[in-house]
C-alpha cells in the first residue's frame, strides 16, 4: 500500500494517478449515466443560468440512478423521488440554486431547500447541488467521506473503508471543510483541483480497496508528514444546533437518501 495516498499527505504526482484511473474503474455499462451526470446535465444547467437555473424532474430522475449505480440500489427511493411533480422540482431546484448562486456560503440552506423534495435527503441533494457547481460542491459519497474522514475519531462508526456513515448534514459539513483542505493543501504544491476530481480519487480508492494507514503508521515510514500535517489535516465545521435540531423531522423518511 502506497502511503502517498493518505488525504492528508497525497501529493499531485498519487492524485493524478488515481484520477487517471477513474474511467477504468466505472463499469462500461454506466457510459451513458456517466456522461449524463459529468457532462449533459451539468451543460444543460450552465445553458439556464442566464435565466435562473433549475433542473427538470427527469434529469433529477438520471441523477438518482446514477447515484444508485455508483452505491447500493434502493428501489423505494427511485419510487419517492418519481413521486415529486414536474414543477415542484423545478420550483425547488430553481430556489436551492438561486440561494447558492447569491452567496456560496449558503450551500447549507440550498441543499436543505432541495431536501425538501420528496426521496431526497443531504447525500442526494448534495449531487444536485454538485451537477451545478462540480468545481466547489463535493457529493456526498460513500467513498469520498470515508476518504476525508479516515482518521477522525467517532465512537461507535469504525474507521475507513468500513465506517459507518449517517446521511446527516453534520456528516456533510465536515467533508465539506474536509475536501476544501484537501483542495487547498494540493494548490499549494500547484496541482488545482476540483471537488469532482477529489469525489473521483476517492472512488478509485475505494473500489479497490486501497487500504491507507492511519497517519500513526504512516509516521512510521521515511516521510515528512509532520511537516505538512498542521496545513493539511482536513476539518469539518459542524452545523450550529438550531440547524440540526431542523435536520431531525425530516430525516426519519429520507434517513438513506
Amino acid at each position: 500500500m502506497d502511503p502517498s495516498h493518505h488525504p492528508n499527505v497525497i501529493d499531485a504526482s498519487s492524485f493524478d494517478a488515481l484520477l487517471d484511473a477513474y474511467p477504468s474503474t466505472v463499469s462500461s455499462k454506466l457510459d451513458e449515466l456517466e456522461k449524463a451526470r459529468l457532462e449533459t446535465i451539468p451543460a444543460a444547467l450552465e445553458q439556464r443560468k442566464s435565466s435562473d437555473a433549475y433542473l427538470e424532474k427527469s434529469e433529477v430522475q438520471t441523477l438518482v440512478d446514477w447515484k444508485l449505480s455508483h452505491g447500493t440500489f434502493r428501489p423505494s427511493l427511485k419510487k419517492l423521488v418519481a413521486s415529486n411533480s414536474e414543477e415542484a422540482v423545478e420550483t425547488t431546484t430553481k430556489a436551492a440554486y438561486g440561494l447558492y448562486a447569491e452567496d456560496k456560503a449558503n450551500h447549507g440552506k440550498a441543499l436543505k431547500e432541495l431536501a425538501t423534495l420528496r426521496g431526497i435527503g443531504p447525500a442526494t441533494a448534495s449531487l444536485l447541488l454538485s451537477v451545478y457547481d462540480p468545481a466547489t460542491i463535493p457529493f456526498f459519497s460513500d467513498e469520498l467521506y470515508r476518504w476525508i474522514a479516515w482518521d477522525s475519531e467517532a465512537k461507535g462508526k469504525g474507521k475507513g473503508w468500513e465506517r459507518k456513515i449517517g446521511y446527516t448534514a453534520k456528516e456533510y459539513e465536515a467533508l465539506y471543510g474536509g475536501v476544501e483542505k484537501l483542495r487547498e493543501s494540493l494548490e499549494k504544491n500547484g496541482r488545482v483541483t476540483t471537488a469532482l476530481e477529489c469525489e473521483k480519487v476517492a472512488y478509485v480508492l475505494g473500489r479497490n480497496k486501497d487500504e491507507i494507514p492511519s497517519m500513526k503508521e504512516e509516521e512510521r515510514v521515511d516521510r515528512k508528514v509532520d511537516e505538512k500535517k498542521g496545513e493539511r489535516e482536513a476539518s469539518g465545521k459542524e452545523l450550529d444546533d438550531e440547524a440540526e435540531e431542523e435536520e431531525k423531522p425530516a430525516r426519519k423518511r429520507r434517513r438513506k437518501g
